[in-house]
């Protein structure tokens, strides 16, 4: 089951319809559904005489310590204790059958609270041991019960139970509390009571007058973009703002739109003109490939440099709530005026030209040179149409909040399939204007992703001015950098308060560079952060698929071309980065089990099932390439395993003997075993 946006107040009414819509749904059905008839009556009468705020308020009280917005959520432990006092209220002993019964119901709800966000369960394995015999209301089993009766009695339970989590658990959840995940957390979810909820977030949205003003349907009435419902995700002491652009609504007919696929015609427009013009974009990389290139082009260009290499780090703040929405028209004017494009897209219809090879995309001049027959695949589009919708998206940007609308003032919206590119244009004009000092020093690489700037250079004056830079920002641009998130492998002249990174590694953006050959790893410091459990999704009813699904894919982001290269890497970084990689895998792969594990009651796995699974997850993921030796990569793969589960040897103990005994067909295994104890620890 899935949350959806829960309701903003407390609600009696909805709960006493969903038990009165039990009685309708049972009643007159079968004769042993009387008996569960009676019971919902007697729910309805006990339910009414329910104080349902006391009950919240003594068992989630509101925590003590405020330091944090994610510390004013009820914990998981609280929000169990008050649905059980709840159920304890209204529903009576013999809803359950037995003690037995009603201990399967309270760990169904436990696992039910503790679920992660995108997880679903169904009924069947919340009601794993339950016991339908103790069921009196199903029926007598004073004589045994024989199997064309019990799988009746199997359905109406089903039935019953179906209607327990999802029209009265489920809406008691909503109704009394706001369920969010935050932004530091992975896919874990907060309660918090909804009155302590409207408080923290009615505070925080009159902090953003600044940036947003209140308009009427009237205004918006014209529009081609919907109006986008504005979420609010905790982020340390304050909230961040997301704007959920696929699901927005036209304020004057109620209609939802998505906004990003009316827009993917300008994000097909703006990537068509960074690829006829790269350097348009100044220092942005926008992916791990552009990275790549990026890197590789200056080690290239630095192979005869023998000293260490200057880092320095700086993170724009609020970056995109900061960006000057005048300015960024004007940048995107002198980008589009006066140009027409023809764009292909892709359907049914033309389904048998795009064999053929026709480019996605094309200048209108270019495309009026072609054949009859290729233009009809083609929409044309005016750069001055595209400016009118990006003019509305920038400055006419609509949020709804609860019930009322509002218009963005200063910045652009987050959630919008356009808003990193829109900041790498943005930011690509500020460097133009303020960092071509950079360009001067030929032994300097400016690297952005979005608003992480990274500067690479063995010149210390180089570093020295880009700070100052980072101190002063960029007024007319209203560019201002993060102190806190600065950081540098040198003292800073201009600003003592800036971290000095001592060891040997400068990390950025989920990588860590090396100070002296610029060798790249990955940076795993996000996962000691946060606890794995809380990056997972976990199928409850799982297959060998999923589980091996779960670690290829793990092992598959971190196989980028800057990791994996040796023309780029030394052989000793890319056996580390092989390691590491697998040693995630292998992380993910016992937290997953692990939780299995425990909601199967502590049933061991079979070791050969999971041995098998450890090996289609190499086969499916060894370095093809062959940038590093088959036998060495198969060596760290079975150490990377062997270290995880030795430190849950109760679930692994079969899985790992199996795994000893490949590692023993392993050549270098010592040699292996010297190179992982001469690696840094990852924390994983």
């Amino acid at each position: 089951m899935t949350f959806r946006t829960p309701t903003n107040v407390i609600d009696r009414r909805q709960l006493t319809y969903t038990t009165s819509t039990a009685i309708g749904r049972f009643n007159g059905k079968k004769k042993r559904l009387r008996s569960i008839n009676d019971i919902m009556h007697q729910v309805i009468q006990r339910h009414k005489k329910v104080n349902l705020l006391n009950t919240l308020y003594a068992t989630c009280a509101v925590p003590g310590q405020r330091d944090t917005v994610e510390r004013m959520a009820s914990s998981h432990k609280a929000v169990c204790a008050f649905i059980i006092k709840q159920l304890q209220q209204v529903f009576p002993p013999e809803f359950w059958g037995s003690r037995h019964n009603y201990a399967v119901i309270l760990e169904g709800i436990r696992k039910l609270v503790m679920m992660r966000k995108r997880e679903t369960v169904r009924v069947p394995y919340l009601l794993r041991g339950f016991k339908v015999s103790q069921c009196t209301w199903l029926g007598s089993s004073s004589s045994g019960i024989v199997p064309s009766d019990m799988k009746v009695r199997i359905n109406i339970l089903s039935q019953v139970m179906h209607w327990f989590y999802q029209s009265y658990l489920i809406p008691l959840m909503r109704s009394c509390f706001h369920i969010t995940e935050g932004s530091s957390q992975g896919n874990k979810l907060f309660y918090f009571r909804r009155d302590v909820w409207d408080q923290m977030s009615h505070s925080f949205f009159n902090q953003l007058s600044f940036r947003f003003e209140p308009v009427d349907k009237v205004h918006t009435s014209e529009r081609h973009l919907g109006a986008s419902p504005l979420k609010l995700i905790p982020k340390g002491d304050t909230f961040r703002t997301i704007t959920n652009m696929k699901n927005a609504v036209l304020p004057s007919s109620g209609a939802r739109k998505d906004n990003n696929h009316h827009l993917r015609i300008i994000l097909t427009v703006l990537q068509f003109e960074k690829t006829q013009n790269p350097g348009i974009l100044g220092s942005t990389v926008i992916s791990p490939k552009d990275l790549w290139e990026r890197l590789t082009t200056y080690k290239r260009r630095m192979k005869d440099r023998t000293s260490s290499y200057h880092f320095f780090k700086a993170d724009i703040k609020r970056c995109f709530d900061s960006i000057e929405q005048d300015r960024l028209l004007l940048i995107l004017e002198d980008l589009l005026q006066d140009k027409r494009y023809a764009i292909r897209w892709k359907d049914k219809e033309t389904k048998g030209t795009l064999a053929r090879g026709l480019p996605l995309i094309v200048y209108f001049d270019d495309w009026s040179r072609m054949s009859k027959s290729d233009k009809t695949q083609y929409w044309t589009y005016s750069g001055d149409n595209l400016l009118s919708l990006l003019k509305e998206h920038i400055k006419a940007n609509t949020i709804k909040y609860r019930s009322k609308f509002y218009r963005q003032k200063i910045g652009i919206p987050q959630g919008s399939c356009l808003s990193s590119l829109l900041c790498s244009y943005f930011y690509a004009c500020m460097e133009r204007q303020y960092l071509s000092f950079i360009q001067s020093d030929r032994e300097a690489l400016l690297l952005r992703y979005v608003d992480d700037f990274l500067l690479i250079t063995p010149n210390q004056e180089t570093i020295n001015a880009f700070a100052t830079f980072v101190l002063n920002g960029a007024k007319d641009f209203g560019c201002e950098f993060n102190a806190q998130k600065s950081m540098s492998t040198m003292r800073i002249e201009a600003n003592d308060s800036i971290t000095v990174c001592t060891t040997p590694e400068f990390p950025w953006c989920g990588y860590l560079f090396h100070k002296e050959t610029l060798d790249v790893f990955s940076d795993y410091t996000r996962y000691s952060n946060t606890g794995m459990n809380d990056l997972l999704t976990v199928n409850y009813t799982p297959t060998a698929s999923d589980l091996i699904h779960k670690a290829t894919q793990a092992i598959k982001l971190k196989q980028q071309l800057i990791l994996t290269d040796p023309s780029y890497n030394c052989t000793n970084t890319l056996y580390r980065n092989a390691y590491e990689r697998y040693l995630l895998a292998a992380v993910k792969l016992s937290v997953y089990c692990k939780e299995l594990w425990i909601a199967d009651g502590k049933r061991p796995l079979p070791p050969m099932y999971l041995y098998d699974v450890a090996k289609q997850i190499y086969e499916r993921t060894y370095d093809a390439s062959k940038s590093v030796d088959r036998d060495m990569e198969r060596g760290l793969f079975i150490r990377a395993f062997i270290t995880v589960f030795q430190r849950c040897p109760q679930l692994f103990s079969g899985v790992i003997d199996l795994l000893h005994d490949a590692l023993l067909e392993i050549k270098n295994r010592h040699h292996i075993s010297r190179m992982i104890s001469s690696w840094p620890e990852t924390g994983l």
